[in-house]
C-alpha cells in the first residue's frame, strides 16, 4: 500500500487537487441532500457556511458551483479538509481511491453499528 499523508502535509499541487476533488464530491452530495455523515466531523460551521452559499447559488450548474466555490470558499474548504483529516496519497486523492469510496466506507461503518 502506498504511503498516506494528511492534507496539511501535501505540497501545493496535492492540496489544490484535494480541494477540487473534495468540492466536486461535496457539490454532488449536497445536490442529493446526502451530507449527514460529514456532520460527525467538527466542521459544522464550515458546512453551514458552504451549504448556505451553495443554496444561495443553486441556479448554477454543478460545474459553475464548483468553479465559483473554489474561487470564493478556498479558506473554508481548506479548513474542512484539515479537520476531516482523511488519509490521502501524495497527489491529494483519498487513500480509498475517491471521495465517494471514502464516504461509502464511512456510511457502511455507521450503518453496521
Amino acid at each position: 500500500m502506498a504511503e498516506t499523508i494528511h492534507f496539511n502535509d501535501l505540497n501545493d499541487a496535492g492540496k489544490e487537487r484535494a480541494i477540487s476533488d473534495f468540492l466536486t464530491f461535496y457539490v454532488a452530495y449536497f445536490k442529493k441532500n446526502n451530507l449527514e455523515i460529514l456532520s460527525s466531523f467538527p466542521i459544522d460551521a464550515d458546512m453551514s457556511d458552504l451549504n448556505a452559499w451553495l443554496f444561495a447559488n443553486h441556479n448554477f450548474t454543478s460545474v459553475e458551483l464548483h468553479d465559483k466555490a473554489l474561487a470564493q470558499k478556498q479558506e473554508i474548504l481548506t479548513d474542512m479538509l484539515t479537520k476531516i483529516d482523511v488519509d490521502l496519497n501524495q497527489t491529494g486523492m483519498p487513500a480509498d481511491g475517491s471521495w465517494e469510496n471514502w464516504y461509502r466506507k464511512l456510511y457502511d461503518g455507521v450503518s453496521s453499528r
